[in-house]
């Protein structure tokens, strides 16, 4: 039986998470609405936090990786469960994975990845209704680019042509973007009311946006934007901007904030927080949070708890390599809401990665130097036979 997402959540995250974040009641009912999907489906999944909220909560998204997490959208492997499928959005899901894995389709070859985005609150559902994200190639949907395997794309998705109207807003958008600008993602928000498509926007310098949204009839605050961006410009390394498309651009709007990863990253983001707190734009306690979240958990310290097909793996494939799963600062992201409040989120990240000794030792090395990340105990000793010996047989 293939363990669950769940499983790896109670395992490899939940005992680090600081409970600032995401309380324990929390994070069991992220891996409850996760409980149907195997975990292979994804090496890379995070967390989006409210940082102006007293409440620990998150909602939950993961990266559907192109190979074995689209053959299990795709029902290839059989290992979803059939009662997701009573669910007429997983029906869409599945047909859009198995599309997507088929070399002759239109858009076989024009997308990267997918996301999994869950709304998690008290009122969640037995089966979770996700918002669903793709990720084009570079420059797939660009000024001057043609859009027939995008319509093809969103078609199968869901489940519906896309509306005249809601495709002239898009490609209004994408065609009034400058010269090297491209769509980084575009999603259909199965999980909300309205009938729009997210589109995540890239290549804007960051003092052009308010031009940018005011060329694309964007009727939000501008005054307050503009103050924003100004402000950001000074203090982040990119910004990808979302917009909500319906049969016009929707007044809300999102700014993903960036940050290079280099020696001065940690030193920056600390201090980008503290600002936020100094202007009651995040609680004090989330900084601390944020602050306390980065790090590591490998195979060596949680032997007993580690994934089964993890371990199966270390054995038969990664005989060179110790299992780790990492921690980190994603992004952090503005919302502007039509009246000129801004909403603050941290957008938490977990990647899976195979290491040698020696890179993990000098992981550790530079994170003792440069940070004070949780690497949940000091390097371990043991040897990667000694550890795979930790399979059961």
């Amino acid at each position: 039986m293939t363990e669950s997402l769940s499983s790896i959540l109670r395992a490899v995250v939940n005992p680090y998470m600081p409970s600032a974040l995401i309380s324990s009641e929390y994070l069991e009912q992220i891996s409850a609405t996760v409980q149907h999907l195997p975990a292979p489906i994804t090496t890379f999944f995070g967390y989006e936090c409210r940082l102006q909220e007293s409440t620990p909560r998150a909602d939950f998204l993961l990266c559907v990786n192109p190979n074995i997490g689209r053959q299990i959208l795709a029902g290839q492997d059989n290992s979803l469960g059939e009662n997701l499928f009573s669910v007429p959005s997983w029906n869409l899901i599945r047909s859009f994975a198995q599309e997507w894995a088929n070399p002759a389709s239109l858009f076989a070859n024009k997308i990267l990845n997918m996301w999994l985005e869950f709304d998690i609150d008290e009122s969640s559902s037995a089966i979770p209704v996700p918002s669903v994200f793709f990720k084009p190639e570079n420059n797939a949907i660009a000024p001057g680019k043609d859009y027939q395997w995008l319509k093809q794309a969103l078609l199968v998705l869901r489940g519906q042509p896309i509306s005249k109207n809601i495709m002239s807003c898009l490609t209004d958008c994408v065609e009034a973007l400058p010269s090297q600008g491209y769509a980084f993602q575009v999603a259909a928000m199965f999980s909300r009311p309205m009938n729009f498509l997210r589109v995540c926007l890239r290549n804007i310098e960051p003092l052009e946006i308010p031009l940018y949204l005011e060329h694309v009839g964007w009727k939000g605050n501008q005054a307050t934007l503009k103050e924003l961006v100004n402000w950001l410009s000074e203090r982040v390394n990119n910004i990808t901007l979302n917009l909500d498309v319906g049969d016009e651009v929707l007044p809300t709007i999102g700014l993903e904030c960036y940050f290079h990863f280099d020696t001065t990253v940690y030193e920056r983001i600390e201090s980008f927080l503290d600002e936020l707190v100094e202007k009651g734009l995040c609680l004090p306690e989330k900084r601390d949070g944020l602050l306390a979240y980065h790090g590591l958990v490998h195979q060596g310290i949680n032997a007993e708890n580690w994934p089964l097909y993890l371990k199966w793996e270390s054995v038969f494939y990664k005989k060179d390599k110790i299992s780790v799963f990492w921690r980190f600062l994603h992004h952090i992201k503005f919302v502007l809401r039509p009246e000129g409040k801004i909403e603050v989120k941290a957008y938490l990240r977990v990647n899976h990665s195979w290491f040698s000794l020696d890179d993990l030792s000098r992981v550790y090395k530079r994170a003792n130097i440069s940070w004070d990340w949780n690497l949940s105990s000091s390097m371990p000793h043991e040897s990667l036979d000694s550890l795979n010996q930790q399979v059961p047989t």
